[in-house]
């Protein structure tokens, strides 16, 4: 196959020093791109044969049996027999902290791979993590090279799936035509003690983006005072279901199909003025022991095969793939509500944002909106 790869690299480089045809050389270039592609990637099969093992930090929704499903298409896939370990009771706020810690001790790092969201990878990368060679060459068929590993992490960090939080609700409490259309709107007395919302801030971030800042907490003032509660969300969802809320703003929106699959009446909606579109990343750190297993990890996970293996465990999608059924109706809603989404990575202004948060400002503005919304 190499031989036959290379015979066409040269035949088209011949092509251009005989006739200078200007439109060859991308050819040329493609070939020789495909060739790379392909050695790179059966190094780093041979590699991960060698190292046999792979410890991944996984997702605790996709559970044991989702990892142990993940494991064996993952060897079927490369003809590999390595020791897959995907813990699911690892979280990113501490495997993230963990890691750096470890880098910056010149340590071993206790997961090869961690997942996590976008701030917390480019803190790490900071700290150390491993890039890919020739990564775009190796991504599974199908799979958009920018949105797979999106700047500022590209070829260091990759989207495996995706979350786009909305209002999740009880069809049997509320109409859909009933709910608020957008962020503004839950400070309507109207919807007194008809949700409630997460213990932490990390979609209501997002809102500076549509919003000043002074407005948002405003608008957070709103929320807090309108809110019944402050739960977990995979308590409130149950909750929910047995008719303690009509709604929860900004809900995960796996939970409306984890609660369609248990036949339970759940709706989902989304306001029409901010959708935060949460990418979720695996990242590896500089200390990876078994570095080759989990970088082919990381590219086999951009792609359907993973996707379709993990939705079905964990009800999450990944809209950056038009094989994903989640990913694609919860797309399809978001249309259907003409609503706007933000991603972190979408351009400088949206990272600008994203940084300021870590920044002494940033902190404190969090802690007031914290204190608005009545989370704290």
């Amino acid at each position: 196959m190499w031989r036959h790869l290379n015979w066409i690299v040269a035949l088209f480089s011949g092509l251009v020093l005989i006739h200078g045809v200007a439109a060859v050389p991308g050819v040329v270039g493609r070939a020789e791109a495909q060739v790379k592609g392909q050695q790179s990637l059966q190094q780093l099969i041979d590699g991960a044969k060698k190292e046999g093992r792979l410890k991944i930090a996984g997702v605790a929704g996709g559970g044991r049996a989702g990892g142990a499903a993940l494991g064996e298409a993952f060897n079927k896939r490369f003809g590999l027999n390595i020791n897959f370990d995907y813990n699911v009771e690892s979280t990113a706020s501490t495997t993230f902290g963990q890691a750096i810690s470890e880098i910056k001790q010149g340590l071993p790092t206790s997961f090869d791979v961690i997942n996590g969201p976008i701030d917390r990878s480019i803190q790490l990368c900071k700290a150390g993590c491993q890039s890919i060679d020739n990564w775009q060459q190796m991504l599974p068929k199908g799979v958009d090279p920018v949105r797979a590993s999106p700047h500022p992490v590209d070829g260091r960090a990759f989207v495996f799936a995706t979350r786009e939080p909305g209002i999740v609700y009880n069809t049997k409490l509320i109409r859909e035509d009933e709910l608020p259309k957008t962020t503004l709107d839950l400070a309507d007395p109207k919807y007194k003690g008809k949700f409630y919302t997460a213990a932490w801030t990390t979609y209501v971030a997002y809102g500076p983006l549509v919003y000043p800042k002074d407005k948002w907490l405003k608008i957070m003032e709103g929320w807090g005072n309108n809110k019944a509660a402050t739960i977990t969300p995979s308590q409130g969802v149950k909750r929910m279901m047995l008719g303690e809320f009509a709604f929860e703003a900004f809900s995960n929106s796996y939970y409306y199909f984890q609660e369609k699959r248990n036949n339970n009446p759940s709706g989902l909606a989304f306001f029409r003025d901010l959708i935060p579109i949460d990418q979720i990343i695996h990242v590896i750190p500089k200390g990876a022991r078994q570095p080759n297993a989990a970088k082919l990890f990381l590219l086999w996970a951009t792609g359907p095969e993973f996707n379709d293996i993990f939705e079905k465990h964990s009800s999450t999608g990944n809209s950056n793939l038009e094989t994903s059924e989640i990913g694609k109706a919860s797309m399809d809603a978001i249309k259907r509500f003409g609503g706007k989404t933000f991603k972190w990575t979408d351009n400088e202004k949206t990272l600008d944002l994203l940084t300021w948060w870590a920044t002494p400002e940033g902190v404190a503005y969090d802690r007031e909106v914290a204190k608005a919304l009545r989370v704290q």
